[in-house]
């Protein structure tokens, strides 16, 4: 599953080769391998493009945005709010409230080193409610962390 895709896969296996993938890619981000990142997503770009279900294009467009902060040292450029903006887009009005927070925050944690703090702060605050009702801990922790980041660059020490 970790090697290269087979020729005329059957759906199914191409359907775990592309988690697989993208789950390793997530591993590189993880383990700051930023060049082994993009080569995992480089090679699945395609097929992500032509057969990735919608949570799949999600998880790929996260770590593209994930992986374009960690390149840019969180001065984030518009190509990494572009790839938030898309996977915000393709969850807008389903029902998958798990992936939904993780593409706010993922957005809200890019604009929030863009310099956009209003739109950072409606996205942050998004995917802090929504980890709270799917019981998700880590988007509430990260959400609220943050947004105490978001704060503190504004200044209001308080909040």
């Amino acid at each position: 599953m970790l090697g290269r895709r087979q020729a005329n896969a059957e759906p199914r296996w191409l359907a775990e080769w592309l988690e697989v993938r993208l789950s390793q890619a997530e591993a590189h981000y993880f383990n700051n391998q930023l060049d082994e990142v993009w080569a995992s997503l480089h090679e699945v770009r395609q097929d992500v493009d032509a057969y990735g279900t919608p949570p799949q294009r999600v998880r790929f467009l996260g770590t593209m945005s994930m992986a374009g902060n960690l390149r840019d040292r969180v001065v984030t450029s518009e190509d990494t709010i572009n790839y938030g903006r898309q996977a915000l887009a393709i969850l807008q009005g389903g029902d998958n409230l798990t992936g939904l927070a993780y593409a706010r925050f993922g957005l809200g944690f890019s604009l929030l080193w863009y310099g956009e703090l209003d739109e950072a702060e409606r996205h942050l605050q998004v995917a802090t409610e929504l980890g709270t009702k799917v019981k998700y801990a880590w988007l509430q922790t990260v959400g609220l962390t943050y947004l105490a980041i978001m704060h503190r660059k504004r200044g209001q020490v308080a909040e």
